[in-house]
């Protein structure tokens, strides 16, 4: 759909234009529901995904966001780390 919109010309082995398409939206969730009725939907269907069966070797379901969450979570514990590599290029 973004590449239709855009005009970028994914549908085509030759684009005519960038290629490069991208689509957003932003939407005013009050407008259509109260956003605490929202959340709590949204908490439902992030628990009802994450109760799907998992493939052997799968530990976890993820939704959008969980990945960061943990990546914020360790570096706030942890600290970044950066590799010497990059430390000699700063000195």
């Amino acid at each position: 759909m973004a590449g239709g919109l855009s005009w970028a010309g994914c549908s085509q082995t030759k684009p005519t234009r960038g290629a490069s398409g991208i689509v957003m939206m932003a939407i005013k969730i009050e407008a259509f529901i109260d956003l605490e009725a929202y959340q709590q939907e949204i908490e439902y269907l992030v628990e009802w995904v994450k109760s799907s069966p998992k493939l052997p070797g799968v530990q976890e379901i993820y939704v959008p966001g969980d990945i960061e969450s943990q990546n914020q979570k360790q570096r706030l514990e942890n600290g970044i780390y950066i590799e010497q590599s990059t430390w000699d290029q700063i000195d």
